[in-house]
């Protein structure tokens, strides 16, 4: 949903790229909840298909 709301995140100097940042860097500790989620659902869910957590489709964002 991040990706298809924020068209330009992965273009560099974007300015989609730069309010994410923006907010990460405002709501650090949303942000680090976020992640905890997203690796335990991979780790329930998805660690046999996908072994390394980077190939993960939800650790893109």
């Amino acid at each position: 949903m991040i990706g298809r709301g924020l068209v330009g995140l992965t273009v560099p100097s974007s300015p989609q790229r730069r309010l994410y940042g923006e907010f990460i860097a405002r709501n650090p500790a949303f942000f680090a909840r976020a992640e905890r989620r997203v690796v335990s659902y991979w780790s329930c869910y998805y660690r046999w298909e996908y072994t390394v957590f980077g190939t993960y489709p939800g650790s893109a964002f």
